[in-house]
């Protein structure tokens, strides 16, 4: 877009030179149909439409919602494969349609996807069509971010920056709202479920996806396996510390989501209004006898479980299709429970890219470059901090500090050793192991070079850990260990904590656990 705008005004001056105006005007119509393609295009809802005959229970949770928030328009209902949820506006005529994503209708219990439900409806009442276009053209502006032109890179920017404000407001008036109806609370657990089900859906399908379709399959059980991954409390603490840099990557909120943690701070804000209405269900109205005496034991809802489809069968079978890149593609289908753990998360790999980036020929020289390059460099978002390790860098350059200042280079040397000092620390061993750290926005670059690190390293030395005995605590997230003590151990999460703080005394304790452990099996043998 930004591209069609220089050309434009580029054709403006030739023609204003030329006194031609319908040349002048031809880039301005170019550009508006540009602009308006995609919403036009967007004006048809996607999806697979859900009939209320085919799912009564449903249509049942919709219409108690629409109920609550006083919305009397008639919604279709359409069932996309990736996790969104949206009320999509009816163009000439037609009557909205309600965009449900099938991870949200498995991975929601009936509570939370009325929250959700209600929420999208404040969300259309308060933008209508508005809503639409305006996202449409954010997308397109949002792809200019990673363009290698730096202007360009700057005006997206400033045009994100200028439609963040509004589309602020319209989010947390949308949550607003829906607590008002609902209570904070279930909208609360209803924002913090979806994005954790989407993150996961990004994260872990994605890439089951992506690595099976190396083989011409398909994840055919893929939300399956989804289900039977959220049940990991590992695979939830490694969810939410992805979905924490996803949200440090995207400081200009281009991603479709909004980051959660202002979201939940902002209903915590809210007043507390009684309840107008009795819960959705059997729950009784407040202040009631029956409602006191229901907080003193648990109580098990129809609420407390994920919305009953009766075409759930066929729609497994229908998503996974759905995320092909070409529909007409042969590919066969492939089971990720039924699939070796290793197949996508192949530590040889990760040990491969440690040793490339690290420049040693054995694992355990480079884990050692590793672990000193997490006490090299400034933490996260932070200056530098001049100090005598950060000079020294792995101890052995032939220079010797003062106060923090490098004795005995020139000007021009000093440039010098301060470039290659930046390529040893932890951004440079994870810029090595990852080049595509070098073209992320400065703002998300040390979130994204943080992540690739500690998950580099940590697979490395979990392996090494289970190679000497201990076990690993999941199927899906290979840096947890359990200790031969019977203690889970996140790998990852030490090495985060020895990057923010600039201290890698635990990860250095775990590898020489690992040797102990080593030196005992050997004895023992």
């Amino acid at each position: 877009m930004i591209d069609s705008i220089v050309l434009s005004f580029f054709v403006v001056g030739l023609a204003v030179a030329s006194h031609d105006w319908l040349i002048g005007v031809a880039p301005f119509v170019g550009m508006l149909l540009a602009l308006l393609i995609p919403v036009l295009r967007s004006a048809r809802p996607p999806g697979r439409v859900l009939r209320p005959d085919d799912e009564p229970d449903l249509v049942v949770l919709i219409l108690r919602a629409s109920e609550r928030m006083d919305f009397g328009a008639p919604l279709t209902v359409r069932v996309l494969p990736t996790p969104v949820a949206l009320v999509h506006p009816g163009f000439g005529g037609r009557s909205p349609s309600l965009l449900l994503g099938w991870p949200l209708l498995r991975g929601l219990t009936a509570a939370q996807l009325t929250a959700i439900v209600a929420r999208e409806i404040a969300r259309h009442q308060l933008t209508g069509w508005r809503e639409g276009a305006l996202a449409s053209t954010r997308g397109m502006v949002a792809q200019a971010l990673t363009s290698r032109f730096p202007p360009r890179r700057a005006v997206s920017a400033a045009l994100l920056n200028a439609t963040q404000r509004y589309r602020w407001g319209v989010e947390l008036a949308a949550d607003a709202r829906a607590a008002e109806v609902l209570g904070a609370t279930e909208v609360r657990s209803a924002l913090t479920r979806a994005t954790l089900v989407a993150a996961a859906f990004d994260h872990l399908g994605g890439h089951w996806t992506k690595v099976l379709a190396q083989q011409r399959t398909f994840p055919e059980d893929l939300y399956d396996a989804l289900d039977e991954a959220l049940d990991d409390p590992h695979v939830v603490r490694w969810v939410s510390a992805a979905i924490l840099t996803d949200e440090a990557r995207d400081p200009w909120a281009a991603h479709a989501r909004l980051p959660l943690q202002p979201r939940l701070a902002a209903l915590a804000e809210l007043p507390v209004p009684a309840p107008a209405r009795a819960e959705i269900g059997d729950a009784a109205s407040p202040g009631t006898e029956r409602a006191e005496a229901s907080r003193c034991r648990p109580v098990s809802r129809p609420d407390d479980r994920p919305v009953r489809i009766h075409q759930a069968d066929d729609l497994n079978r229908w998503a996974p299709r759905e995320l092909l890149a070409d529909s007409n593609q042969v590919v066969l289908p492939a089971s990720v429970l039924e699939s070796p753990a290793d197949l996508f998360k192949p530590l040889d790999e990760a040990r491969a890219d440690l040793l490339r980036a690290t420049g040693r020929g054995t694992a355990p020289d480079a884990v050692t470059v590793a672990v000193d390059a997490l006490e090299s460099g400034p933490p996260p978002a932070t200056a530098p901090r001049p100090s005598a390790a950060n000079a020294s860098g792995d101890g052995t350059a032939p220079f010797h500090t003062s106060g923090g200042v490098l004795v005995g280079a020139t000007h021009a040397g000093g440039t010098w050793w301060a470039r290659a000092r930046r390529d040893m620390d932890w951004r440079g061993l994870a810029r090595r192991i990852e080049p595509s750290i070098r073209t992320e926005p400065p703002p998300g670059r040390d979130a994204l070079a943080r992540a690739v690190l500690s998950d580099c390293l940590g697979n490395v030395i979990s392996m090494r850990l289970v190679d000497s005995g201990w076990e690993r605590a999941s199927r899906w997230v290979t840096a947890v260990v359990i200790s031969p003590d019977g203690r889970s151990v996140d790998v990852r999460e030490l090495i985060e904590q020895a990057v923010d703080s600039g201290d890698a005394t635990q990860v250095r304790a775990l590898i020489a656990a690992s040797n102990d452990t080593e030196l005992i099996m050997e004895a023992g043998a």
